[in-house]
């Protein structure tokens, strides 16, 4: 008979439970902030797309910056020998296309960056430079197309292969930060009882912007 007083006694097991295994665990970001959830590999679908569509844009816009511009006899010169002619021989008085001409060279170093703010996660920071960078490409392109054309004089003449294939890359380049910006507004903003995301790491997700 159990005396009065004495406290019941109970056995009480409790089973560890298992760590979730790094495969298992992906990050979401989420404005700014990246937490844990279950079942994924790598970035969003749309993120994702729209960093192979900044890629190859950059690809294509720096491949007709080097192409044929401009035919002088069977002697072919890409953009760069163009704007060092022209800067040489200043034969427009104006300064927002003196500036163009003077920017250009830079054009192609400077489209690395969006890559590099990608690199640290900064995506819409990373999609509007990619914008405009695509449009300082895509201006000189279409007015050199529109204006010159096909146009021969003095046996110089526009070669459309250079201006057409920046074009088509500054237009990809301009279509893959619109994509990366828009996938910002993706993300799910998730707090759960006023505790802010954590990543996979644990560690407080940096923002993202």
């Amino acid at each position: 008979m159990r005396r009065s007083g004495e406290a019941d006694s109970f056995d009480v097991t409790i089973t560890p439970r298992p760590p979730t295994p790094p495969s298992a665990v992906r990050t979401v970001e989420s404005a700014g902030r990246l937490i844990p959830a279950p079942h994924s590999t790598g970035l969003p679908f749309w993120r994702s797309a729209a960093v192979l569509l900044l890629l190859t844009g950059i690809v294509v816009t720096l491949a007709g910056t080097f192409g044929p511009w401009l035919r002088s006899g069977s002697v072919d010169r890409n953009s760069y020998q163009i704007v060092g002619a022209l800067q040489r021989f200043p034969l427009v008085d104006n300064a927002a296309v003196s500036g163009l001409l003077g920017a250009w060279p830079l054009l192609g170093p400077a489209l690395m960056l969006p890559l590099v703010l990608a690199a640290f996660r900064l995506w819409r920071s990373a999609g509007a430079l990619a914008v405009v960078l695509g449009i300082v490409g895509v201006v000189p392109s279409v007015v050199a197309v529109l204006v010159v054309g096909t146009r021969s004089r003095y046996g110089i003449q526009l070669d459309l292969v250079g201006p057409l294939t920046v074009i088509a890359g500054a237009v990809l380049v301009i279509a893959g930060g619109v994509l990366l910006m828009a996938s910002c507004r993706r993300d799910i903003r998730v707090t759960v009882r006023g505790v802010p995301p954590r990543s996979a790491a644990g560690r407080p997700a940096s923002g993202n912007r």
